[in-house]
């Protein structure tokens, strides 16, 4: 595909746009690219944009990444479509909405969410896409959840990601079904634990990118003197021990002898990026070299000071840059011939991603030498294929990987990955693959090491909302469901019908998403339901977020509604502290609060207008659910809460005179 201004896309690029674009022609589901290093991702966010700024002409494309320079070249390359966008992102010094397109980090594109979900968002971009982070997953969640007069604005938002490293640390694969190759591949739990994205629709790798000469050869230097790093332990957030890291790399005499390496390696290389533990680590790194040939970057400088610095290296002013912790992802310097790394990768998506700063094309680089003196290929089992790393969630130690389960509904048998939360070890499990715990109920069921034995037990059970209950305030009760012991969403049935060729999918669900409408069941990720296509949402989540809109209540106003109703409840906290429960009933909605005696001036207005002295409360406190009396107004204040949904603090209740006097006398 040929742009007025003359940039063609690649057959490999064209390929993944078009797979796209069948997707959300068709889809509502996130949907995922896979796209080496050096392929070109930016070409392929600007073709996309423009697609979805021409199919939805009143709505905004919203494209995130997450640093200033992906930002400004993901932005750069949509202008050579002939396309005017925006730019908001506080690093890069601008923040502007004009445009249909806009460019965006995820920091500064939460900050003023509300204003961009208002204009209508028909898309969201998603670059270096294995980064799901908190502030993206509420980011995504307050364009979808967007509501004005009770009516979702963004409810046709289409979502798709693209990176290099479609994985995450600990989680394993972020997509669910893999569906590159002649049939769709369903990841197992031990692949993938709760994958954002639905699908995978297109993948090529580095490996297939060298072979085609899209990018530089690659060769892997010898790495005699490495670094012994066995001793290296990931402590609870997943990260190298600090301690461990420092005693290992700083100080140790391998370093002047693998420096000495380095520079009769990189005789006749034009860039050397070197990649060190910690910024001692760094600074003795450097110690070894001219001063005159290298430039140490670290997240510590000012970036007036560290962006000067990679200039210059840019410009081939050093021939040596020696970075820790940045310049991994968004770092574009084509004449790097040779990737040095002197620390250690806990995850084997941060080690392609570093390799992958020298595999962009250069008319004097002949190949790309990588070195690694801290033993990451052998950790991330890449003797074989540098690209293509092997790729598990982790399980933690004592709990076994798998247990055979029982379909209670076409009775096939399976094998899923054990739920591994703190709270469920040692629990047993029924043949139907449901937690017990200990009771009066003769029970089958399987220990942790798969052995069949006899149990005193019955199902552990969680309270979840049933829908069929929603009352006149849309509040739902809760009803008990037992607790899976693994992470399988739906029956596989390997042991399914053949008919005219194709396996029969048995439509049991061991957990899901109940539509608020029609009472379907859907997929525990479902956005919309299968059956009657409206949002899926809590049904309490979906009341209290009437409230949230913008022209309504914007965030951190402070307003005063009208209440029509209410609704007393007592509430004990796991704390032991006592509270009333109150759902009010406005003309923006439903709001609900939880007020104390602390809050005084709206608790005690409460149980006066209803007849109580605030000094008997305690004694009467299960009797607030007979309180009758509803303020005539409240005062609300609207906040972001952590997940996504407009949060409400009522600041205080106005009751009629008449009311009040009603109740004194």
């Amino acid at each position: 595909m040929t742009n007025p201004t003359g940039f063609t896309l690649r057959y490999y690029q064209q390929d993944a746009v078009d797979a796209a674009v069948a997707h959300v022609k068709k889809r509502l589901s996130p949907c995922l690219l896979e796209l080496a290093t050096g392929a070109g991702k930016s070409l392929i966010v600007a073709e996309l944009a423009k697609f979805f700024a021409k199919a939805a002409p009143s709505k905004r494309v919203l494209c995130i990444a997450p640093s200033k320079e992906l930002v400004e070249q993901n932005a750069e390359k949509y202008a050579l479509t002939g396309n005017q966008a925006s730019i908001y992102c506080a690093s890069a010094g601008k923040k502007c909405l004009r445009s249909q397109v806009i460019f965006a980090s995820p920091q500064s594109a939460l900050g003023t969410i509300d204003k961009i979900a208002h204009m209508g968002v028909s898309a969201i971009i998603i670059d270096e896409a294995h980064n799901v982070t908190p502030t993206m997953q509420k980011l995504i969640g307050a364009v979808l959840n967007y509501e004005i007069r009770d009516k979702l604005v963004n409810d046709k938002c289409r979502i798709i990601g693209m990176t290099a490293t479609p994985y995450r640390m600990g989680t394993g694969y972020i997509y669910a079904i893999d569906a590159t190759g002649e049939q769709e591949l369903n990841h197992d739990e031990s692949k993938a634990i709760e994958p954002f994205y639905s699908k995978l629709l297109y993948k090529i790798t580095a490996g297939e990118l060298v072979s085609e000469n899209f990018l530089s050869q690659v060769k892997i230097g010898d790495s005699e003197d490495s670094y012994d790093t066995s001793a290296l332990e990931l402590n609870k957030m997943g990260k190298f021990n600090a301690k461990q890291v420092d005693q290992v790399f700083s100080g140790n005499t391998k370093t002047e002898r693998i420096i000495q390496r380095v520079i009769k390696n990189s005789v006749n290389k034009m860039g050397v990026m070197i990649f060190a533990a910690t910024i001692s680590h760094a600074e003795e790194i450097a110690s070894y070299f001219p001063a005159s040939d290298c430039m140490v970057i670290t997240g510590k400088m000012k970036k007036k000071e560290r962006q000067e610095g990679i200039e210059q290296f840019k410009i081939q002013q050093y021939k040596y840059i020696i970075n820790v912790d940045v310049l991994t992802t968004g770092f574009d310097a084509p004449h790097v011939d040779y990737i040095v790394v002197m620390r250690a990768t806990e995850s084997a998506a941060l080690f392609q991603q570093i390799i992958g700063r020298g595999l962009r094309l250069h008319d004097e680089k002949e190949f790309c030498l990588i070195s690694d003196f801290a033993e990451n290929i052998e950790r991330h089992k890449l003797q074989s294929d540098i690209f293509t790393p092997e790729i598990n969630a982790r399980i933690k130690s004592g709990e076994s990987s798998e247990i055979s389960v029982i379909c209670p509904a076409c009775n096939a048998m399976s094998n899923k990955k054990r739920r591994n939360e703190a709270a469920y070890t040692g629990l047993a499990h029924d043949v139907f693959g449901n937690f017990i715990i200990s009771g009066t109920e003769k029970a089958i069921a399987y220990d942790d090491d798969g052995d069949p034995c006899q149990w005193e037990g019955m199902p552990l059970t969680m309270e979840v909302l049933d829908p069929t209950t929603k009352d006149d305030f849309g509040e739902c009760s809760f009803k008990e469901i037992p607790v899976p012991a693994h992470y399988s969403r739906r029956c596989n049935n390997p042991e399914a019908y053949i008919m005219s060729g194709k396996p029969i999918q048995c439509e049991h669900r061991y957990s899901m998403k109940i539509c608020p409408d029609c009472h379907a069941e859907n997929d525990i990720a479902a956005r919309h339901c299968v059956k009657c296509k409206e949002r899926l949402v809590d049904p309490n989540e979906k009341l209290v977020e009437k409230a949230g809109q913008a022209g309504v209540i914007a965030t951190g106003e402070t307003k005063t509604v009208h209440c029509m109703s209410a609704r007393f409840e007592p509430y004990i906290s796991g704390g032991g502290s006592y509270s009333v429960k109150v759902t009010y009933a406005t003309e923006i909605g439903a709001v609900v609060a939880w007020h104390t005696k602390k809050q005084h001036w709206v608790f005690n207005r409460l149980a006066k207008a209803n007849g109580w002295g605030v000094e008997t409360i305690d004694a009467k406190y299960s009797q607030c659910e007979e309180w009758k009396v509803a303020p005539n107004e409240i005062k609300v204040k609207k906040s972001l809460g952590q997940n996504g949904y407009a949060k409400f603090e009522v600041k205080g209740v106005e009751f009629l005179v008449e009311q009040v006097s009603e109740q004194v006398e």
